[in-house]
């Protein structure tokens, strides 16, 4: 992202971005552990590549969205409202109906995902398939998804060395939330019982 104006063929849109690049530093690994995460992106030692699923979703997208060169004509832009040679209303106005244009060209596109690295384990917690991939632990089997957020290792003993997700642990907070009525009973096993017969009658 820092030396994406190397695949822009126009000069001044190049030296637009020169400087900076796409982003900040904050922003860029903030957008690749997201990759990462998604599994759109996977380590290969020191070197990030793109998986199946990320050449599909490149695939997919408008070529704009492919391309530097829209930050490229943007950013130009902006330099030239610093300048006072344009007007930002005129500037947000044509970024509001790009993405109106953007939008609906992907949801006209009837083209669709469809992962290759399905497993025939089913996640622990919402049933779906789950999918294999690398990460920096290794190989990790995790659900397809992402609300879910369960994972694990791949040869990992899912009764053993199970390590709860974020989903399984906001799902266990509704559970205790719902069926508990949070009153105070003592520390004691004896309180425990003492409450729960009373419970009863």
């Amino acid at each position: 992202m820092e030396g994406a104006g190397k695949f822009i063929e126009d000069e001044e849109l190049r030296e637009s971005i020169k400087q900076g690049g796409i982003g900040t530093p904050a922003t860029r690994a903030d957008i690749i552990e997201k990759l990462l995460y998604n599994n759109y992106i996977e380590r290969n030692g020191r070197d990030l590549i793109p998986t199946s699923k990320g050449m599909q979703l490149i695939g997919l997208v408008p070529s704009d969205l492919r391309s530097p060169e829209l930050t490229a004509r943007w950013e130009l832009r902006l330099s030239e409202i610093a300048k006072g040679n344009e007007k930002k209303d005129a500037f947000i106005k044509d970024i509001r109906e790009n993405t109106i244009e953007l939008v609906k060209g992907v949801k006209s596109d009837d083209s669709t995902y469809k992962p290759d690295n399905v497993t025939k384990n089913k996640c622990p917690m919402c049933g779906k398939y789950m999918l294999l991939i690398n990460s920096k632990k290794g190989k990790m089997l995790c659900c397809q998804d992402p609300s879910c957020g369960y994972r694990q290792k791949e040869n990992e003993n899912k009764f053993g060395n199970m390590k709860i997700s974020k989903g399984e642990s906001r799902f266990n907070q509704k559970l205790i939330s719902k069926y508990s009525n949070n009153n105070s009973v003592g520390n004691s096993l004896g309180d425990l019982l003492k409450e729960a017969m009373k419970d009863k009658n």
